[in-house]
């Protein structure tokens, strides 16, 4: 009898070749004929998409219907050295059974300690320990960094995965939050790897009987995705730092996520970023010629996106995992707009997203073009054509003594700093080790000056 797992895997595979068919009936009418769909391909459309919310909500009730099993197993004991939150399941070994404390709790109480401290580890262990009770790990991590580890303490190497699991946490509450956690296809490679890496497309032919096989023109190179730090610095007040109540911890929380997620989110889609040899990557869309709006009409917009589509399928790419990345102003805006019949044009999108144009969307607020205040970029990704690199952690360091330039642009030597400690306040720098690189370099097109549409 199939497993739970199993038939969560069955449902998700028949989800993805729906969400293909549905891709291919759209980039059909639309890039390859030009033309909005017929009568038939509409509802053709609207049965793919009953089908895959038919099976999302199968998805989340099997889901569910496991956490419950889950909850109910037993025998259940203690595990020693785990804290608290773990159990011993008979056959099932060690799982994890969630707290009632917001998710990255245990990290932002790290982070509070090592602040209220000034950074030292000892005085942060015997802060640490007002949360004994909820989250136990925060001290016992905090612990072990003051004593040096051994071959001969079995226990040493557990402060570590409970650290790990404190920055996994941490990132399960940033990814949502950052357009690059968001891109679910992606291909993820090791750091500093040669990968081979295809620079045009192929194709092949028929041939007659006895006639010779054409060979197909594919171009490759190799590309190594190096180490490269994203580092940002959040200053909050030491009061705030001080205080344990929850909405404290909520709002050190909060700007740690949106410190993270507004850098990594411009470095990722702004045209103007080049990228550092061997410091930081390039934007995805830095050396993409952007597509002009060329007006604000449901007919403009149909042919512009049409045209970048069709930049894709030029280039030899499909559409399978592409995705649209734009602002919720803009999203909101599309879904304003309406047809001659004054039906909504797009009523599958919404301020938080949904789709447009049979592919998903990410909306970030850091989307924003050039020139004048208030344009947008509107951009579309090939997700399987993004290599990324990135080690899934994120480390800390804080200081209440240091001299900081309150830029998001800093210039090295800067004259022109302000003093942490002068003025009560204290930074808490982030580092996270991640890269990304386009595989196809038409794998990135966007749309500049978007909202002209329907304005």
């Amino acid at each position: 009898m199939p497993t739970i797992a199993e038939r969560l895997a069955e449902f998700q595979t028949k989800r993805n070749q729906l969400a293909e068919e549905k891709s291919a009936l759209v980039t059909k009418a639309v890039v390859d004929e030009g033309r909005t769909l017929d009568e038939h391909e509409q509802e053709k459309d609207a049965q793919l998409t009953a089908d895959i919310e038919s099976i999302d909500k199968t998805i989340t009730t099997l889901k569910s219907h496991e956490a419950m099993m889950v909850t109910k197993a037993a025998p259940v004991t203690a595990v020693a050295g785990q804290g608290q939150g773990a159990v011993n399941v008979a056959g099932s070994g060690v799982i994890s059974v969630a707290r009632n404390l917001p998710k990255g709790t245990a990290f932002t109480r790290y982070v509070s300690a090592l602040a209220v401290s000034k950074g030292n580890i000892m005085q942060a262990e015997v802060i640490a320990q007002r949360w004994a009770d909820s989250t136990p790990e925060v001290g016992q991590v905090l612990k072990t960094a003051v004593a040096a580890g051994s071959t001969s303490d079995t226990t040493w190497a557990a402060p570590l995965v409970q650290y790990n699991d404190m920055t996994s946490e941490f990132i399960e509450l940033l990814r949502p939050k950052t357009i690059l956690g968001q891109l679910s296809s992606v291909r993820r490679v090791p750091f500093n790897i040669r990968i081979p890496r295809q620079t045009a497309g192929t194709s092949g032919t028929f041939v007659g009987e006895g006639s010779p096989t054409p060979v197909g023109k594919l171009a490759t190179d190799n590309i190594t995705l190096p180490w490269a730090k994203a580092s940002t610095i959040v200053v909050i007040t030491t009061e705030l730092a001080r205080l344990s109540n929850p909405s404290a911890e909520a709002l050190v929380r909060q700007d740690m996520i949106d410190g993270i997620a507004q850098y990594l989110d411009k470095r990722l889609v702004d045209p103007a970023y080049p990228g550092v040899t061997a410091v930081s990557p390039a934007s995805l869309t830095n050396g993409v010629t952007a597509k002009q709006s060329t007006g604000a009409t449901l007919a403009a917009l149909d042919a512009d996106v049409r045209s970048i589509m069709t930049t894709f399928a030029n280039a030899e790419l499909g559409l399978g995992s592409g995705v649209w990345v734009m602002s919720a102003a803009q999203a909101i805006r599309l879904s304003m707009m309406r047809t001659n019949q004054d039906f909504k044009a797009f009523p599958e999108l919404t301020v938080n997203g949904g789709m447009f144009y049979g592919l998903p969307v990410i909306v970030s607020n850091n989307v924003v073009g050039s020139g004048s205040p208030g344009d947008q970029y509107m951009i579309l990704i090939d997700q399987s054509n993004i290599l990324l690199a990135d080690d899934g952690q994120v480390m800390i360091d804080v200081s209440t003594e240091a001299s900081v330039e309150m830029s998001d642009a800093p210039a090295g030597g800067a004259t022109s700093l302000r003093s942490l400690w002068q003025n009560g306040l204290m930074g808490v720098k982030v580092d996270r080790w991640v890269y990304w690189t386009k595989r196809r370099a038409e794998a990135v097109q966007f749309i500049d000056k978007a909202q002209s549409y329907a304005s």
